[in-house]
């Protein structure tokens, strides 16, 4: 998991939003400096950290999911099925 940075770019001159994500909060002055409609100044209005999880990929045609019904558990199979100890 990783966490990063949501920022809120507001235009001075015609006040679109925007939102950017950044890997952490210095990296700000690589953040765009004009508006992509009018050219107008940017000014960042907010920033929200998320946390971001990594995504794994399975390859189903090398790894098929397993059949059947799975082993019994080693110390489950001590019990009684009543609930209680066994008494051996």
């Amino acid at each position: 998991m990783a966490n990063v940075y949501v920022v809120d770019l507001a235009c001075l001159a015609c006040g679109r939003n925007r939102q950017v994500t950044v890997p952490t909060l210095v990296e700000l002055p690589e953040l765009p400096a004009r508006c992509e409609q009018c050219s107008g100044s940017v000014l960042a209005v907010s920033s929200t950290q998320r946390v971001v999880r990594d995504v794994v990929l399975i390859d189903w045609a090398t790894r098929s999911p397993r059949r059947g019904r799975p082993p019994a558990h080693p110390q489950l199979s001590l019990l009684d099925p009543r609930g209680g100890e066994a008494t051996a």
